[in-house]
């Protein structure tokens, strides 16, 4: 049954007022509910109690009641997976740590489904009634049932998985950075940042066998979770493609100038029209005229399947114009 159900329950002096959008007939059954409701007294704390005791004799109002009751199950587990898909525009590992936390919630709602129920609802017609796969409802109920507490469970175990989360994406990732096992940086092209920069102070997102050609005095490895460790001095960043490259992008200019004031970022350059490129537009730009050949261990070539951008934040505008003018366009915004 396709039915937008808005319930709403008020308790004022004794008095409960359901109200159900919808045609005649429903509000007829649900006001039979509650002119029980006001016999009896019932005076509920929450809505679910509310439900709870309505009289069941009535075949009509029992499905009435298993209707509202899937409504304001789904309409909750609808908010909280809303609520994660807002919070990732603050970053992956942020929203990471939010789905985590969300199916800590999902089971709490879902055990309160079942809490004082003679007989509760099976997951699979918990499944029929939210749209939500069975084996799903259960992992949430489980994780709520194993750490009741939610203050604990994010300190014990939802930001932990978050964190060993984004290593594996780390260790696993296709083209990973400016180091990964597979894809690295040429030469000239590092050579060019050092020759506009001088030295280069960190590579946030690296390795160590990367970093023999990069030459960073730091870097930040896979396990060491470059998002969130403070980022001083000269940047190089070639950032993870994928999920990561806005993170890290993002990174960079909220850091910049507070903890560092110099900085060169590698990207590709078929994302002009994602919002988290707009604020490359603010520094100096050098769109390759060619694809990339990144290097590899086993020192085979390995060919970008897209052209690159390199992007200068900085005082030394015009020595970057200078050294990568080799390597394509160099573009900055009219005054």
């Amino acid at each position: 049954m396709n039915v937008q159900l808005i319930l709403r329950v008020r308790m004022d002096w004794g008095i409960a007022m359901m109200s159900v959008n919808g045609g005649k007939k429903k509000d007829a059954y649900v006001q039979k509910i509650v002119n029980y409701g006001m016999a009896k007294n019932i005076m509920p704390r929450r809505e679910n109690e509310f439900i709870r005791n309505y009289p069941r004799e009535n075949r009509e109002i029992g499905k009435m009641i298993d209707i509202i009751k899937a409504s304001l199950l789904k309409e909750k587990l609808d908010e909280i997976d809303n609520e994660v898909i807002e919070i990732v525009k603050d970053g992956w590992y942020k929203s990471h740590l939010k789905k985590n936390i969300g199916m800590w919630e999902k089971g709490d709602i879902i055990d309160g489904t079942f809490r004082g129920v003679k007989v509760p609802p099976s997951y699979r017609e918990l499944e029929r009634q939210t749209g939500r796969a069975h084996h799903h409802l259960k992992r949430w109920h489980d994780i709520y049932k194993q750490h009741p507490n939610k203050q604990k469970y994010i300190e014990e175990y939802a930001k932990p998985m978050a964190t060993k989360a984004l290593e594996r994406y780390f260790n696993t990732i296709a083209v990973l950075q400016s180091g990964t096992p597979e894809w690295w940086t040429p030469k000239k092209y590092v050579h060019a940042v050092h020759k506009v920069m001088g030295d280069i102070d960190l590579d946030p997102a690296s390795c160590e066998e990367a970093n023999k050609i990069v030459m960073a005095k730091r870097f930040y490895g896979p396990g060491d979770n470059g998002l969130l460790k403070k980022w001083e001095g000269r940047i190089f960043l070639n950032p993870p493609y994928g999920d990561f490259t806005r993170d890290f992008v993002e990174k960079f200019f909220n850091d910049f100038d507070s903890s560092f004031n110099e900085g060169i970022i590698l990207v590709n350059s078929r994302a002009t029209d994602a919002d988290w490129f707009q604020p490359m537009f603010e520094g100096i730009i050098c769109f390759t005229d060619h694809r990339i050949d990144f290097d590899s261990p086993d020192e085979k070539k390995t060919s970008s399947t897209h052209g690159s951008c390199f992007v200068y934040f900085g005082s030394n505008r015009e020595k970057f114009a200078e050294v990568f003018n080799e390597f394509g366009n160099i573009i900055k915004r009219w005054p």
